[in-house]
């Protein structure tokens, strides 16, 4: 009784086979791109915070009948400063003082300075102490946010030299003191660009391109 041969791939068909997959591979990575889902997930949850704050600040305004955009200590005549979401260290104090003119380009009029969180655990109250200086609390009903939110990639190392081009990843909160404010923070991903150019704001041109969102008409404080 004769046996059957079972015949099994060649070494040049199992390279073949090999070969082919990796070509697909890389047109999948190619085509998918993870880096810029990457940027593209992180940008998603900057537009929802950003939406989150402006329809927080916006009811704290509405609701509560004295509202103050800023405490007295920390904004001084309640204009001219620029409030950032990361916390103050030794490169932040050599690198960016306190009479900086224009928030490092994230505020388009001259300011009295530059204001960041003494700590970690203070930056994200809503209790008008974290990184946007108002009283959430004092709305009828109640804070809409548990913590103030803060770019997904902030630098949240005390000392970290936030004037590194890699290192711009932060919201700023900029107000007149009566109303108007505006929120901005930089998008990083190719589908988002467009969000920057167009949203109204006065920062739109591809040497200081920021996502704005707020109050104040022209978004140009």
């Amino acid at each position: 009784m004769q046996s059957k041969q079972v015949k099994g791939f060649t070494l040049i068909e199992l390279l073949i086979v090999i070969g082919i997959i990796a070509i697909l591979a890389t047109v999948v990575i190619l085509t998918l791109n993870p880096a810029e889902l990457l940027r593209q997930a992180r940008d998603s949850t900057r537009a929802s915070d950003f939406s989150t704050l402006k329809s927080a600040i916006s009811l704290y305004a509405a609701d509560v009948s004295s509202p103050v955009f800023g405490t007295s200590s920390r904004l001084g005549a309640g204009t001219g400063w620029c409030f950032i979401s990361i916390t103050s260290g030794p490169a932040f104090q050599a690198g960016w003082p306190t009479s900086t003119a224009s928030c490092n380009s994230r505020a388009s009029s001259t300011l009295i300075g530059v204001v960041a969180s003494t700590t970690e655990g203070a930056k994200r109250g809503v209790d008008g102490t974290g990184w946007i200086p108002i009283n959430f609390n004092s709305i009828s009903s109640g804070a809409p946010l548990s913590a103030l939110p803060v770019d997904p990639v902030t630098p949240n190392t005390p000392g970290t030299n936030i004037l590194s081009t890699s290192d711009d990843r932060y919201y700023v909160y900029l107000s007149d003191g009566v109303g108007g404010f505006e929120v901005n923070g930089v998008l990083e991903s190719l589908k988002y660009a467009s969000s920057s150019e167009n949203d109204g704001g006065s920062h739109n041109t591809a040497a200081n391109l920021l996502y704005e969102v707020g109050t104040d008409p022209g978004l140009d404080l």
